[in-house]
């Protein structure tokens, strides 16, 4: 009984000077949160309303919210015209609002705890799709090596440690490279983003790739043409199936 008063007190004291030395803040605005009521969540009371709210419909092909009583399952008005050989995606909702405030800022080295976070709602929302995928290995779409001289830390690699911890499943970093320099795909019309990462992305054809079911991570989907083109090649790689996880889903070109 004295032990667990005692352990208690403890945790509180450090607790107190933890926040005194580095004061939590909303993870959205950098408000200060210790005048909230409640201190242990992660966004202040104003930017809360504001956070992505689990979609009651959307499509189980592309991701893209859709109206409640539109079809999910064969594709949508968003991806109908699109070919793709990744077999479903899931995300949080669309590029727009506090959600593209959010991935605009993770984007940062030092916004990583924003892509954890937005992380940990992805996988509530989509929990029970995430498990019945049946996934081996979790991997993110890579960056070209000059890129991690400049940028060690990418929003999609915190991704993939959220679902590889969640999932307990391996990260593998090894199983997909980027193989030329491309241009900013948010940059292109959606024509010139599907010829800008044609042959960009290479899988080597390791052993514990054959016949893996594995799941795809990046911040944004919009045309799908970077998760098409990484698709195709961990497929003819040996991957059985891949599947595919966003944050946000662009309904135009961003």
């Amino acid at each position: 009984m004295v032990g667990n008063v005692a352990t208690s007190l403890l945790k509180s004291v450090y607790s107190s000077c933890v926040d005194f030395l580095a004061p939590p803040v909303c993870l959205q605005c950098g408000t200060d949160l210790l005048s909230e009521t409640n201190v242990s969540q992660k966004y202040c009371t104003r930017c809360l309303p504001h956070l992505p709210v689990r979609s009651l419909n959307a499509c189980r092909r592309c991701g893209a919210p859709l109206g409640a009583f539109q079809s999910n399952s064969a594709g949508c008005p968003h991806c109908r015209s699109s070919r793709f050989s990744f077999s479903g995606v899931v995300s949080l909702g669309a590029y727009e609002g506090a959600l593209k405030d959010s991935c605009q800022r993770g984007k940062s080295p030092s916004s990583q705890p924003v892509i954890a976070s937005l992380t940990e709602k992805l996988i509530k929302f989509h929990e029970d799709r995430l498990l019945n995928w049946q996934c081996s290995a979790v991997l993110s779409v890579p960056t070209f090596w000059r890129a991690r001289l400049r940028r060690r830390i990418h929003p999609n690699e915190t991704m993939a440690e959220e679902f590889s911890r969640f999932l307990r499943i391996p990260q593998r970093r090894n199983w997909l490279r980027q193989v030329r320099k491309t241009r900013q795909q948010h940059l292109l019309p959606p024509v010139e983003r599907r010829k800008n990462v044609r042959g960009a992305y290479s899988a080597p054809r390791t052993p514990g790739l054959q016949g893996a079911r594995v799941l795809l991570v990046d911040d944004i989907l919009t045309t799908g043409s970077t998760a098409q083109v990484c698709t195709r090649a961990l497929l003819e790689a040996g991957a059985a199936e891949v599947f595919v996880a966003v944050l946000a889903r662009g309904l135009k070109p961003r």
